[in-house]
């Protein structure tokens, strides 16, 4: 022990100095500086150009691998999402081509890079790469052959991207290169439905909050490292977190044209209940908790919470049949429990999280989750893949939830001590899905379900402090050292164990 008396004072040391050294780290002005961004309405004269401009991109792709298909499937997914944007979702429509433009060209440079610098089309997960090779099963075995696959109880987006392959197999054409096609279309299709999550999620930001609001959330939508991550890689998870956030749009304006709205919310349902069984029955406790806080008059948040707490805690101990479906709560939680420990490391802060009593977790986990991941850097795993772009977008990542992690914080403050009906919605969805998920599985890709939210809070907090709403500068200080202390910890755990 007296050894490591040294490490000890040292690690008190480094605490305080870098804890003082944020005081005077101009985060704040940083973050205040997203809510006085302006477009100036000369930039909105070139929307002609951006709305054009995806077209000669897809023009440029089908002349160099000559593929007809490429050309329709591009075109009609790109008109779709233009002139739905345009319909219904107006406001976000320059903002929707400048986001659209700019995806497919990081797509593209993104996972050139990738190949560049690891010698492969794929990410080291493994993931992406199973999500390619089973759609194109399924196109053959089951769209051609018309043999089942069992690909889980989640087999959606196997079933939409071996639709699209099935689909290509009607144009009888000579392609340059068949991967090149087929990858870039796959690639595509998320690119699209990322930029439908944007459209989605500034209208339920609008919906909930204010344009002010929207504008610091539409800024951070396009600095997360996260959401890029993901934009750019084969993964369901942006589709899934699109998926959530439409049906919450839909049921929020069913006032307007219950009809048209219905259908959508059905739609939107029904896709996602293939996509991800449980976050689909999920979602049926979340909208009946917002309609019950949005008819009561009263409403009794605290109540509320405490019943979604145990609510939970009981869910995750049941098994229930749903549509033909039988569900093991407790088998699902307890198997991925398992895995998300095997797979960390041994100083894994999130692994010695869901090691404890379910009592501590339901306490101690959320918090973590909020502010993870911790920012580290490991320069091994960066050098093993060469400096692959999707790595650095990881440890980015890390260092972009550390900065505003405390405004998240501050925008809980406000909205709890400020509390409005149209708060309900974002308050019952991060209390749901985070304590779902930090429960069972606080690994950084789940997160994405929430993240569209926790941004919501964050500008929230932003736009507080910004029009004096939040005043005093020792909360904002104090919700920074809560950011700080789970690092603080990090940094003990890799001392001293």
């Amino acid at each position: 022990m007296i050894t490591k008396l040294p490490l000890l004072f040292f690690l008190f040391v480094t605490v305080s100095f870098g804890f003082i050294f944020t005081l005077y780290f101009p985060s704040r002005k940083l973050a205040l500086c997203l809510g006085n961004i302006k477009i100036k309405k000369e930039l909105k004269k070139y929307n002609r150009i951006l709305l054009f401009l995806p077209y000669l991109f897809i023009i440029v792709f089908t002349l160099l691998f000559k593929s007809l298909f490429a050309l329709c499937f591009f075109v009609l997914l790109t008109l779709f999402l233009q002139v739905i944007t345009k319909k219904y979702f107006s406001e976000s429509f320059f903002i929707l081509n400048v986001f659209f433009n700019l995806s497919l060209i990081l797509s593209f440079v993104f996972n050139l890079l990738l190949f560049e610098q690891t010698g492969s089309w794929f990410l080291s997960g493994g993931d992406d790469r199973g999500y390619f090779e089973r759609s194109i099963w399924v196109a053959k075995y089951f769209f051609q052959e018309g043999k089942f696959l069992w690909l889980g109880a989640h087999p959606g987006y196997y079933y939409t991207l071996g639709f699209f392959y099935h689909l290509k197999s009607f144009f009888k054409e000579s392609i340059f290169n068949d991967f090149a096609v087929t990858y870039s279309i796959f690639h595509f299709f998320n690119v699209w439905v990322m930029s439908f999550l944007l459209i989605y999620s500034r209208k339920l930001c609008l919906l909930i909050f204010n344009e002010k609001v929207n504008k610091i959330f539409t800024c951070l939508f396009f600095l997360s490292p996260s959401l890029c991550f993901f934009n750019y890689a084969l993964l369901r998870d942006g589709v899934v977190a699109c998926l959530v956030c439409g049906t919450i749009v839909h049921s929020l304006s069913l006032k307007n044209k219950p009809i048209f709205h219905l259908i959508a919310l059905l739609i939107f349902w029904t896709v996602l209940l293939n996509y991800r069984f449980m976050t689909a029955l999920l979602i049926l406790a979340v909208l009946g908790s917002i309609l019950f806080l949005n008819i009561v008059k009263k409403a009794p948040l605290k109540k509320l919470l405490i019943i979604a707490t145990i609510s939970l805690v009981i869910l995750m101990n049941v098994k229930i049949h749903f549509l033909g479906y039988s569900v093991d709560f407790t088998r699902i939680i307890n198997s991925q429990l398992d895995f998300q420990i095997q797979e960390a490391s041994s100083t894994s802060l999130g692994a010695k999280l869901l090691k404890l009593p379910l009592p501590i977790r339901v306490i101690a986990a959320p918090y973590y989750y909020c502010i993870s991941p911790l920012p580290f850097i490991s320069l091994d795993t960066l050098k093993e893949h060469n400096f692959s772009p999707f790595e650095l977008l990881r440890y980015g990542n890390s260092y972009f939830v550390f900065l505003i992690a405390p405004f998240y914080f501050i925008g809980l403050y406000n909205i709890i001590k400020y509390h409005k009906k149209p708060y309900n919605t974002v308050i019952v969805l991060l209390v749901f899905f985070t304590l779902l998920l930090s429960l069972t599985s606080p690994g950084e890709r789940h997160k994405t379900m929430i993240l569209v939210y926790q941004y919501m809070v964050v500008s929230f907090g932003i736009y507080s402090l910004n029009e004096n709403i939040h005043k005093g500068r020792l909360v904002y200080q104090l919700c920074k050292l809560m950011t700080m202390m789970p690092t603080f910890f990090y940094i003990f755990l890799k001392t001293f164990m």
